[in-house]
């Protein structure tokens, strides 16, 4: 038997709700409510930041519109909602659309707005724009331009330019949480570095050595603590050559390593000992920073 079905399941409202808990309800069996801590605090921080209030005049400019924000998944208590940012429709059917960006000419005569108080209570608005925030594979928010006045639809182009604008604050979002997280993966690097079999050692701008595993040590021949400090030219036959290789890498932000060099190391006693070398470039401080890892050749 057919269980009763109510008159009003198949409004467009009705049909938002229910796309909206198939979502929650996904992404509650998957494990992912809520966002990456990195995410968070960057949400956090760059709420009210000068990335964020540029996004919403360029956005204001661009529709010539009075009013321009941004709904996110972090609540005042800094905590993270389920799903999709919350407290209008509007938010909902942004998410669910599928062009770029959800256009509302006139919510008053819109039948999927009529139980949003945003437009049937204060502060009476008509005119809707929103598009979503994304970083990576998750919803942030929402930027969503108004006015208190209908009107038509805004060309393409200008449509577009508002895409745009999310695209910025999900790629300033994005930069933010990998800046919070690299200090902790370099730190993870740097303690699989120590327990490493073959040496790795990390220089200075100068070439001075400011680290060293104990794989280095016992190639060199030399005790950690008098390795820091010291010229890595001393050890190491066409350090420059390596270091021009590693800046032009960096600078030209190419995807794939250098292929390792064949070199060799010159000991605290006098042995040459044939070596594989690699190095890369970190950039630290603004000022650049190399890793060098040497394989004993056999």
């Amino acid at each position: 038997m057919t269980s009763p079905t109510s008159s009003n399941s198949n409004t467009p409202l009705a049909l938002a709700r229910e796309g909206r808990r198939k979502v929650r309800e996904g992404e509650r069996d998957s494990g992912r409510n809520g966002l990456p801590w990195p995410l968070t605090y960057s949400l956090i921080n760059w709420l009210g930041s000068e990335q964020h209030e540029t996004a919403l005049r360029t956005a204001r400019a661009l529709l010539d519109c009075p009013t321009a924000f941004i709904t996110t998944t972090v609540d005042v208590d800094n905590t993270t909602r389920d799903a999709y940012p919350q407290g209008t429709v509007l938010c909902d059917l942004v998410h669910d659309c599928d062009e770029p960006v959800f256009v509302v000419p006139d919510a008053s005569s819109d039948p999927r707005f009529t139980e949003d108080l945003m437009v049937h209570g204060y502060p009476h608005a008509r005119f809707f724009a929103g598009t979503p925030i994304r970083v990576q594979d998750h919803a942030v928010g929402t930027l969503i331009v108004l006015d208190y006045v209908a009107r038509s639809r805004p060309p393409a182009d200008l449509i577009g330019s508002v895409a745009m604008i999310a695209r910025f604050c999900s790629q300033s979002l994005e930069l933010a949480a990998r800046t919070m997280t690299a200090p902790a993966e370099r730190a993870q690097i740097e303690m699989i570095g120590q327990r490493s079999n073959v040496a790795v050692l990390t220089t200075s701008q100068d070439g001075l050595i400011t680290g060293a595993n104990r794989a280095a040590s016992l190639l060199l021949r030399e005790r950690i603590d008098s390795l820091k400090t010291q010229a890595i030219q001393e050890y190491v036959v066409g350090w420059d050559t390596l270091v021009n290789i590693a800046t032009q890498k960096a600078a030209s932000a190419a995807a794939d390593r250098a292929k390792p060099f064949l070199v060799e190391v010159t000991t605290r006693d006098g042995a040459i000992i044939p070596s594989r070398a690699s190095i890369v470039c970190q950039i630290e401080a603004a000022a650049p920073r190399y890793r060098l890892v040497l394989e004993e050749l056999p």
